[in-house]
Order: structure tokens, then sequence, then C-alpha cells
């Protein structure tokens, strides 16, 4: 995400930035709307299980259309997120619909109330549960076969360097450090005690099974923490 940060003193932004304007608005607006329709398209192609990808295509095209509509190449971490968290809620609403958004008059209607994706594929007054259904722990054996995987999984991202960071467009050396040492800390395979498979039914208001997910989990210190770096959660994505 680093990479897509433009925020410097000497990076100007449009002239409407801060002002609060209609113009500004309108640009948030546009920029949100068509930022909205490539989220939907990323969580469709590629998930949120690979996240990385997900994070880099999300801001690699946000500072595109920041650009068209701003006509600046300015990005920091809170319009970045700003724009995402918009698009996270607004694709919540679309699969749970909304409440009728009122004024502070109580009477002027900011948004009218409406059903989402989730009620038309299970009614109106549909109702999901989460109930994990199998737990398991592995034998001393395959959890260190686990582990060693885990390790694996992370070792590329944990042990980068400066020059492949510099290859990614990172030459900020705060930013670089910044980004080593917050990956160093993912590799956390020395802590992992033990590891669980579980199941975990996701079930609709008559009690049916719509999904099953398993998830992998690994016991650090006194804690247990679900693996989403060895996870597959296509199957809950309902609404595709």
């Amino acid at each position: 995400m680093a990479v897509y940060k433009n925020d410097g003193e000497d990076v100007k932004q449009a002239e409407f930035v801060g002002t609060g304007s209609e113009e500004e608005q309108k640009a948030i607006d546009s920029v949100y709307n068509t930022m909205y329709d490539y989220y939907v398209q990323l969580v469709n192609t590629v998930g949120w299980d690979d996240y990385d990808t997900f994070f880099n295509s999300y801001f690699a095209k946000l500072k595109e259309v920041r650009h068209q509509v701003y006509g600046d190449d300015f990005l920091d971490y809170e319009y970045m997120f700003g724009a995402l968290e918009a698009n996270v809620a607004a694709y919540g609403e679309s699969l749970m619909g909304a409440e009728e958004t009122l004024a502070a008059d109580g009477k002027t209607v900011l948004k009218e109330a409406f059903d989402g994706k989730y009620a038309e594929l299970f009614g109106k007054d549909y109702k999901l549960t989460a109930e994990v259904t199998e737990c398991k722990e592995l034998s001393e054996a395959d959890a260190k076969a686990y582990v060693d995987g885990f390790k694996a999984r992370i070792a590329p991202a944990s042990q980068a360097d400066k020059s492949e960071l510099a290859a990614l467009g990172l030459t900020d050396e705060e930013d670089i450090n910044n980004y080593t040492d917050a990956f160093a800390k993912l590799d956390c395979s020395e802590s992992i005690g033990k590891v669980a498979e579980a199941v975990v039914d996701v079930k609709d208001q008559n009690g049916k099974v719509i999904v099953q997910q398993k998830v992998s989990l690994v016991k650090i210190g006194n804690c247990w923490y679900v693996d989403n770096t060895n996870i597959d959660t296509s199957a809950l994505y309902l609404a595709k």
C-alpha cells in the first residue's frame, strides 16, 4: 500500500480540496461510485483471501481514478481507506439492505429503505447463523508439518529486502523500514504451539445448511487464531 501513498509537502492537490464545497463533494462521490464498481469486480474475481492482490489492485485503480477526477496525484492513507471503507459499507448494504435514513429534522428522507441481495435469496425475514460443528486438534507430527507450511507461506513477505521493495517503487527510507519491520513480525511460526481444523456451518432461518466453511486454527500462547493465510472462503460469497 505504501507504493501508492503520495502525500509529500510538494504534492499539490486540487484547489477545491478541503473547501467543503459542492464541487468537492461531487468529486468525492464520483471517485467513490467509480471505485465501488471496481470493488465489486474485485470481490467477484479476486476475493478477500488474496488480500495482497486485492489491496494492490484497488489502490492502483484509486490512484488512476483520483487523477482523472481531481486532476492531481495526491494520495494519503486517510483518503485511500476512506474510499475503501465507503465501498465496503455500500457493498454490505447491497447484501443486507438498509433502513430509511432521515435528516436532522426527522422528516427529510436522505436514503430510502431497501432490501438487499440476501433477502432476495433467502426471504425478507432471513437470518443467517454460523455454528462450529467439528473441531479436531492435529497430532504433533501433523501440527509440525502445518507450521512448516505456514512459515513457507509467510517467508516471502516477512523476509522482503530493500532491493525488492525498491523494485516495487518504495524509495523513502522510512517507508521501507516500516514495511520490512511490519512484515518481519508476520512470521509467528516459532510461537505456534498447537494446530486444529474446524468446520463451520452457515445456516438459514430454517436451519438449512447453506455452506460449510473449513478453517485452520493456530494456538499462540493461550489464544486460538484463524489462520487466514490458509483458507478459501469463496463459497461464502453467496451473492455472486
